[in-house]
């Protein structure tokens, strides 16, 4: 054995062993050399394989895209060309095989294009897969959504129509029997009106409940008016200011993006008051180009390191669960004592109303 030949043998050593087979490819495409692992990856015996065209192997549909990228290496010496095609297996099968090609023409001892063959089919089998499953679990979201809102929908219509209607018609009632009652005795006239204060107490109730599961202004008024009317109630309720900024120029929202991003207020406004302990809140609705986006910021002390494995973090994966469903994307940047900035763009499917929203600022 001489020198050159002791030298070369580890690495011959691992070109033969390797899981990958490894190809040396003439200007012409035919393979002056092959490893055996060429068997393992594509059937063929070393003689069947060596000196013929790379391209004889490869799926018609391929074969302008893997002579172009042919060309490409033989045109830029020591740059990877990677590449997935689609090659012929011995027992006639098409194998999806990724290559890895490097022009090694320019190195004495080489003269060729260096060219792996991974075989990659089942990998890729599993990540269409993964892929479909994924999107059947979107599809499944979207669906639990959508039966959500309108189960809220139905609810709070029959607590305001049912529930409500009731409630009214016993006020009325005790009301009529309170002036039917007689001056004396005061007690019995006192009774009917704690009666009715009990109703009227239960009557705001009825409608915060109703409001709450589905807003009437929602559906009558749009997505922008909802969330002014979110905002009010926000303040009411927490005492944190709330202002509001929208320029839509007249773009009238589809239902189910205007509930998608309702709902994507009402969480942002929720992780406010939970989390942030934040002073102030600033909502804004934007049109650009063909997209909608909706920031959400506050002043707040920003999503500390104990939130993010708690009901924070479920609440943002409930954003970013319905935010995808549309095709959308979500950005949240927070700095600590700096506050939090939700940030989510959706492609606008929308009619043009003619009407032009002025920007509100509260």
């Amino acid at each position: 054995m001489s020198l050159e030949d002791e030298r070369t043998l580890p690495y011959r050593a691992i070109v033969e062993n390797s899981l990958d087979a490894v190809a040396l490819i003439r200007q012409d495409s035919t393979t002056s050399f092959a490893s055996a692992s060429v068997t393992r990856v594509l059937g063929y015996r070393l003689e069947e394989f060596v000196g013929r065209s790379i391209f004889e192997f490869i799926h018609p549909d391929d074969l302008e895209r893997s002579r172009k990228l042919f060309a490409d290496a033989l045109d830029s010496p020591g740059k990877p060309i990677v590449a997935e095609v689609r090659c012929r297996h011995r027992d006639g099968s098409w194998r999806l095989i990724e290559v890895v090609g490097v022009n090694r023409f320019d190195d004495p001892e080489v003269r060729a294009l260096v060219a792996n063959y991974r075989d990659v089919t089942h990998r890729k089998i599993a990540e269409e897969e993964l892929k479909e499953s994924r999107e059947q679990l979107r599809n499944l979201s979207r669906h639990i959504n959508a039966a959500r809102e309108e189960e809220r929908t139905r609810i709070s219509r029959e607590i305001h129509d049912e529930l409500g209607q009731k409630l009214t018609v016993l006020k009325m009632s005790v009301s009529r029997l309170r002036q039917a009652l007689p001056r004396e005795p005061e007690a019995l006239r006192s009774s009917a009106s704690a009666i009715l204060e009990s109703i009227d107490g239960l009557l705001r109730t009825v409608r915060d409940l109703s409001t709450e599961l589905r807003p009437v202004v929602l559906d009558h008024l749009g997505l922008v008016e909802a969330i002014k009317w979110q905002a009010r109630q926000f303040e009411s309720r927490t005492g944190i200011a709330c202002g509001i900024r929208s320029r839509l120029d007249g773009v009238a929202v589809d239902p189910n993006r205007s509930t998608d991003l309702f709902r994507v207020v009402q969480e942002a406004l929720t992780n406010v008051v939970r989390h942030a302990r934040a002073t102030r809140v600033q909502i804004q609705l934007l049109r650009e180009a063909g997209d909608l986006l909706l920031e959400v910021s506050d002043n707040g002390q920003g999503i500390q390191q104990e939130d993010g494995s708690r009901q924070a973090s479920l609440g943002l994966l409930g954003i970013r669960e319905r935010i995808q469903a549309l095709g959308g994307t979500v950005e949240i940047s927070s700095t600590s004592g700096s506050g939090t900035r939700l940030r989510v763009r959706i492609p606008l499917v929308a009619k043009e109303t003619g009407h032009e929203e002025d920007p509100d600022r509260r």
